[in-house]
């Protein structure tokens, strides 16, 4: 169980926000680890994603900051042509080594906020998972929104996730727990805070994240073209680790979006 010492000592925490700069994907033992919290959450987004997205055989999506690749393997394994694009050549690398047999399956090196390889209305299914929150500006969030609006068809789908504001704002809730700087504030958007989560009794994984209010959300996609189609709140079922079934708050809030006509 975390240690409420972790939260509350403030020089502690004051000097971890003293140089703050968000996540990054280049570490790998930070990479090991992250593959074991995403088997935590892959039975929570799948089920969800496969509703919103319907039948993907044949059809073309793009994962934006794919990270450990998983949700792009998934979606190729049901007969979509999938692209997974990430900034980190590690995160990359390990992916072409790991899905190497995977048909219709490809990995790139590109930045969410620069999708110029990818022509206009070129994907059926866009999907950006837990990547906003890495993004250190809100000309960033606003810069990808408009790519992934830009690469998807007029038909299409664009789905986003971010940690749901409820487990943002609740400072522990065992096995996550949240550490925040001195002035963060929910209604500041970019405000900086540390989102952990423990593995195991002695393991433990924590992101350097920024918070994004919905309502920054809600005008970034009307900036776009953008329209909110449907909103869903992830918190963890029967098939999750028993721990994660104790918490009885949403984890994760999922944006479906589709394109003003």
């Amino acid at each position: 169980m975390l240690s409420t010492t972790i939260c509350g000592q403030s020089d502690f925490v004051a000097k971890e926000f003293s140089s703050f700069k968000t996540s990054d994907y280049t570490d790998k033992k930070f990479l090991e680890k992250y593959k074991e919290k995403v088997s935590f959450h892959s039975n929570l987004f799948l089920p969800f994603l496969d509703k919103v997205f319907g039948e993907v055989k044949e059809k073309k999506l793009l994962d934006v900051g794919c990270g450990d690749g998983s949700l792009s393997k998934h979606f190729a394994n049901l007969g979509a042509q999938v692209i997974g694009v990430d900034n980190s050549r590690q995160w990359i690398d390990s992916c072409k080594k790991d899905y190497a047999g995977v048909k219709g399956l490809e990995f790139k090196l590109a930045d969410a906020t620069d999708l110029s390889a990818f022509p206009d209305a070129s994907f059926d299914f866009v999907l950006l998972s837990m990547v906003l929150i890495h993004m250190d500006s809100p000309e960033k969030v606003q810069k990808t929104i408009f790519e992934c609006e830009r690469v998807l068809k007029s038909d299409g789908v664009f789905a986003f996730s971010d940690l749901h504001p409820v487990l943002v704002m609740t400072k522990e809730v065992h096995p996550r727990y949240q550490r925040y700087e001195k002035d963060f504030s929910y209604l500041r958007d970019g405000s900086n805070f540390i989102a952990g989560m423990w593995l195991s009794k002695k393991k433990r994984i924590e992101f350097k994240d920024k918070h994004w209010t919905p309502q920054f959300y809600f005008k970034c996609l009307k900036n776009a073209g953008l329209f909110v189609d449907e909103i869903a709140e992830l918190a963890y079922g029967k098939e999750s680790p028993k721990e994660f079934q104790k918490i009885k708050i949403p984890d994760y809030l999922f944006f479906v979006c589709k394109k003003r006509k």
